[in-house]
């Protein structure tokens, strides 16, 4: 599956596959942990259109760190993590990178499985007997 652009009903803009995975399982991680997409006109002057957002509860959110969209990837994912363990240790910093990358692995995984399962779905409470998508024919 490519890495396609969906439009984010709540900015009007449009965002990334892949930035929505790793936004997901940072906030699964820590649920007070967001990244979030710093629209242009709010933008200080910077090339970082993302943002780690920490709310915690009863205290002001702000701002942990502040993202290049080529940042938003696994290597972000180990930044949080080795940073949540141990600073500056090479081997937990190793670890963390290799975590993150199976988690999005896993996570893109999953979500291929969830689009099979829907196809399947709708194939089976078709009334047709010819069912056609992505170039692939299915027949009774």
């Amino acid at each position: 599956m490519t890495d396609v652009h969906l439009l984010d009903p709540e900015t009007g803009h449009f965002i990334s596959q892949e930035h929505r995975r790793v936004a997901e399982i940072i906030n699964e991680y820590d649920s007070t942990l967001n990244l979030v997409w710093i629209p242009p006109g709010k933008r200080t002057g910077e090339s970082h259109p993302f943002a780690i957002l920490h709310s915690p509860d009863g205290k002001a959110p702000y701002i942990v760190r502040k993202v290049r969209e080529s940042e938003v990837n696994e290597q972000l994912i180990a930044w949080l993590w080795s940073n949540d363990t141990q600073r500056n240790d090479p081997v937990s910093m190793l670890g963390a990178y290799e975590s993150a990358q199976e988690a999005l692995r896993l996570k893109r995984q999953l979500e291929a499985k969830e689009e099979q399962q829907e196809i399947a779905e709708t194939i089976l409470r078709s009334p047709l007997n010819v069912y056609r998508h992505n170039g692939k024919t299915y027949r009774d």
